[in-house]
């Protein structure tokens, strides 16, 4: 959740480098905000709420069958050029929730 705090300090200076970038008008970028900020509280929130749970089988004995949460490495994400901030917290937002 800091990261958020800290884009929020320094939303204007991300706007101006997003319409910089791609020519996106700047109200429009600015407009972003909250929508951007948002998604990444909305995913660091889903950091906590991801647990295993213990799934019932048919294998005769004391068998007990679980998920557990687990890192799965290194992802790949392609970013657009259209609106670089926002989809790079929509990528990066969940892969870290995740355990990636």
């Amino acid at each position: 959740l800091r990261i958020a705090d800290v884009m929020e300090r320094h939303w204007e200076e991300l706007a101006l480098s997003d319409t910089t970038d791609m020519g996106m008008p700047i109200t429009r970028t600015l407009a972003n905000k909250n929508r951007v900020l948002g998604m990444l509280r909305f995913y660091a929130g889903m950091a906590t709420s991801i647990h295993g749970q213990t799934i019932g089988n048919s294998l005769p004995g004391e068998i007990v069958s679980y998920t557990r949460k687990e890192p799965v490495g290194v992802v790949g994400a392609i970013i657009p050029w259209n609106a670089p901030t926002a989809a790079s917290i929509w990528k990066i937002g969940p892969a870290v929730a995740t355990g990636c």
